[in-house]
């Protein structure tokens, strides 16, 4: 068995999880006739692994050894018997006898002793046995092969003894090739056999015998058998010889049939010659050729061609063009592993050889069969399944399902002293000594070392990558090792250029980041935004660089993705990683809000995957709150979420009165704000200066990246048992006359998040991302003082602050739920706790 598919797919039959006796391969059929094992005149025919021999009349046995005496020809209505044997059915007991016949139903052979009557007989082709006693009867076929053939069958009946006083009938055809049995009664023992026939059908039988045992049964005296209409010997008359054949053909004997072969040129159950029948297409004319492999030809006119003259020569375009009546360009990217050639009348495109094309897919694969696990470079043209030697599997052919094992020549190969040769992240690890580690070059595309453990128990650890790094972030390693070293070297051509350069690496990475590309990105962006955030007025490259901003958001995008999560947690193990990157971006969003008006930059909104920044103008004059982003007034492309959103209240611009308000989270003013805020004088109020700059960043990944930190205050926030970031981070601050605005607020401001999961969270908790919380990098952590949750439901969550930064909510991997009375128990403690400071207020007053 070979090319097992199930719902059109191709089933690997060297990945079964039991096997029971099969081996991989097909060996070659056995010629056992080469040593002609047939004696007597006899000829041998193959069989699997076996043989059959054909034999003259009047011998029989496996082998043509045996005499048959008295071969009788039976025509239907002839009839052979014998009453009143001399034989007594004894157990065991043999019956033995060869027939030949074309009849599909009939009965052959019967015996009568004093209880019991046993017939063999024919029934649709195949050999059957009857015992009947009394009413009682039983049947028993032989079903695998049809005896109906003309060819010398010989058949043996056996009883034996079985257990429980029992009898078993056992029928055997061909020496034993085919059986069929069944019990019967035991009080056959014993009895005569009152009388046996021969005859009721058309064909011939010989050597009929029987008694105790093969080597000592006899054959019945034709003296004493009564002969009606019997023929001795088993010729027939030729059936050729009456001409049953029509012209033009050659009839063949074959014993009681006969077949008609019609003469070459000439068809159908009449032998007409071909030419009368008109094979020939588009007016071609048809000749008689013996020569010819069918005897006859079709002269074809101009322009046709083939058999039946059934295709036009038309003139074939040359490679790489194709047409009917005139030719044009195939239109196949080779880039995109399809063949330059293409189908001379559709035009349609093909892929390479040794390639394959996925469904859906407009590309073509290289294959990349293992030459050592597979048989050929080529494989399936959709699935893209190479050819495995037994036991290899993986579409490739390259792996073992044993994890100790690796592919050979022949297949799969169990190595007992080291972790084996293996494939992993598109690296070929080499045969490693157990407790040692492999250190090999980094994948195709990427340069440097990659690094995997061999454990003695678990085999191969996971390959280890951080290091690798992609070509295209090669020459910003360099840089990003210079900068680091010198931080001067910044300026503001090279901000652009780096900018460019990591926004064109990032868009065109064509793999999943290694560990060293992100460590690359963060050191630039960080660097990048630390420059910026220093600048003034026109030295800012936004101004001189119209897509500086975007390239800069869809950086960090890239690397904010949650596909590099990983990788985060190595570097932030050493650097301030995410969170560093989330204060960098906050205040370079600062630097824009400040110096919007110096530089005449307009209100814009950029959305990238992971990142959607807004900075928008609000008038103060009459000032009635607000909803940010206005999703509503976005042209071009929308981010995914539009629910996320930050709400401002009317009394914004206002400081809480005294005595009102929440009291702050006292997380301390950045040096970079002081520096940008302090020195400044009043001036008069212009036109612009009515216009405050709200800057809305959110982060829809980054939550899952930051370090899992947290206030150490349990007063103030109570963590989880299992702590999980389940929204966006947003991140809002408010500019007014160009200072960022850090006083507690009168009225909260509102944040509305879009979960993202909604299975399996409770007990939510809005918290903010404090810079101040001391570290291991001093990166900060998650507080809650000054935030709480007003709204609920299964989706979204809207949480209340008094105070501006970058909030989310966190939340437990949990279907357990904080019942209602404790919320409002928190509640009722927040209300005393405010107004015994407000009593103690008015007592000092």
């Amino acid at each position: 068995m070979k090319e097992l598919r199930i719902d059109d797919r191709q089933v690997d039959m060297a990945g079964f999880i039991a096997n029971n006796g099969t081996l991989p391969g097909c060996t070659l059929r056995r010629h056992v006739c080469g040593n002609n094992p047939c004696v007597n005149g006899g000829s041998c025919v193959d069989l699997w692994g076996s043989f059959t021999c054909r034999c003259p009349l009047g011998f029989g046995g496996h082998n043509c050894e045996k005499v048959m005496p008295n071969p009788m020809r039976f025509q239907g209505n002839s009839l052979l018997s014998w009453s009143n044997l001399a034989v007594v059915v004894t157990i065991p007991w043999h019956l033995e006898f060869m027939f030949r016949t074309r009849q599909t139903t009939s009965s052959i052979l019967h015996i009568s002793s004093e209880q019991h009557n046993l017939t063999i007989q024919l029934r649709g082709g195949r050999l059957l046995m009857s015992v009947q006693r009394g009413e009682d009867s039983s049947v028993s076929r032989v079903d695998d092969v049809t005896v109906n053939d003309g060819q010398w069958h010989q058949v043996q009946l056996e009883l034996r003894g079985a257990a429980e006083g029992s009898v078993t009938a056992a029928l055997m055809l061909d020496h034993g090739l085919y059986t069929a049995s069944m019990q019967m009664n035991s009080k056959i023992h014993g009895e005569k056999i009152k009388m046996m026939s021969v005859g009721g059908f058309t064909g011939c039988v010989q050597g009929v015998r029987l008694g105790e045992s093969s080597s000592s049964a006899v054959y019945p005296s034709m003296h004493q058998a009564h002969v009606v209409n019997v023929e001795s010997g088993c010729s027939l008359p030729n059936p050729c010889d009456s001409n049953l054949c029509p012209s033009h053909s050659t009839c063949r004997d074959h014993w009681d049939s006969y077949t008609c072969t019609c003469h070459t040129g000439y068809y159908g159950n009449n032998c007409t010659d071909v030419c009368a029948l008109n094979p020939c297409e588009h007016q071609s004319s048809c000749s008689r050729k013996s020569s010819s492999a069918r005897g006859y030809v079709c002269n074809c006119p101009r322009n046709y061609f083939g058999q039946y003259c059934e295709r036009k020569t038309d003139v074939p375009c040359p490679r790489g063009w194709w047409g009917e009546k005139s030719c044009g360009p195939c239109n196949c990217d080779t880039s995109k592993g399809f063949d330059s050639d293409c189908n001379k009348t559709s035009g349609a495109c093909r892929c390479k050889d040794n390639h394959f094309r996925p469904v859906g897919s407009d590309t073509c694969v290289l294959c990349d069969c293992y030459s050592v696990g597979s048989f050929s470079r080529a494989c399936d043209g959709v699935s893209g399944s190479c050819q495995c030697k037994p036991g290899v599997i993986g579409r490739q052919c390259d792996r073992c399902d044993n994890p100790f094992a690796e592919v050979s020549p022949n297949g799969c190969e169990v190595i007992y002293d080291s972790c084996p040769q293996s494939i992993e992240a598109e690296i070929w690890w080499p045969r490693t000594k157990f407790g040692l580690p492999a250190a090999v070059s980094c994948p195709k595309g990427s340069v440097g070392t990659a690094v995997r453990h061999c454990d003695e128990h678990k085999g191969w650890m996971t390959p280890n990558l951080f290091n690798c790094t992609s070509v295209s972030f090669s020459k910003l390693k360099t840089l990003a090792e210079r900068v680091s070293i010198n931080a001067s070297l910044m300026n503001s051509s090279l901000v652009q250029q780096t900018a460019a350069g990591l926004f064109s690496s990032t868009q065109n990475i064509t793999q999943q980041f290694y560990g060293s590309d992100v460590k690359i990105v963060y050191q630039l962006t960080r660097s990048i935004l630390q420059h910026e955030s220093a600048q003034h007025g026109f030295n800012l490259t936004a101004t001189q660089d119209v897509l500086f901003n975007e390239h800069v958001m869809h950086v960090g995008s890239a690397v904010l993705s949650a596909d590099t999560r990983s990788h985060w947690q190595l570097i932030q193990q050493t650097d301030g990683g995410t969170a560093t990157l989330l204060k960098h971006f906050q205040e370079y969003t600062n630097t824009l809000a400040q110096n919007m008006r110096k530089t005449y930059l307009n209100p814009f909104t950029i959305i990238t995957p992971n990142i959607v920044i807004s900075i928008d103008r609000l008038e103060k004059m009459n000032f009635a709150g607000a909803k940010l982003p206005r999703y509503e007034s976005l042209r071009g492309p929308r981010p995914l979420d539009l629910e996320t959103a930050v709400t401002l209240p009317d009394s914004v611009f206002s400081p809480a009165s005294e005595g009102k308000g929440h009291r702050h989270h006292n997380e301390p003013i950045t040096e970079s704000v002081r520096n940008q805020t302090a020195g400044r004088k009043r001036r008069h109020p212009t036109v612009s200066e009515s216009d405050a700059i709200a800057s809305v960043i959110i982060f829809n990944s980054l939550g899952s990246l930051l370090p899992e930190r947290y206030d150490t205050d349990k007063r103030s926030l109570r963590v989880p048992k299992r702590p999980v970031i389940n929204t966006p981070v947003v991140s809002i601050t408010l500019h007014d006359n160009e200072e960022l605005l850090q006083h507690t607020l009168d009225k909260p401001i509102t944040v509305q998040f879009r979960l993202m999961t909604s299975q399996e969270r409770s007990k939510p908790i809005c918290v903010f991302w404090n810079h101040s919380i001391v570290g291991q990098q001093g990166q900060g952590g998650w507080s809650s003082k000054g935030c709480e949750v007003v709204f609920r439901n299964i989706t979204h969550i809207s949480c209340q602050c008094y105070h501006m930064t970058s909030f989310a909510v966190l939340m437990d991997i949990s279907r357990r739920e904080v019942t209602h009375t404790h919320t409002h128990e928190y509640t009722l403690s927040l209300s005393i706790h405010f107004d015994f400071y407000s009593a103690e207020d008015v007592k000092l007053n």
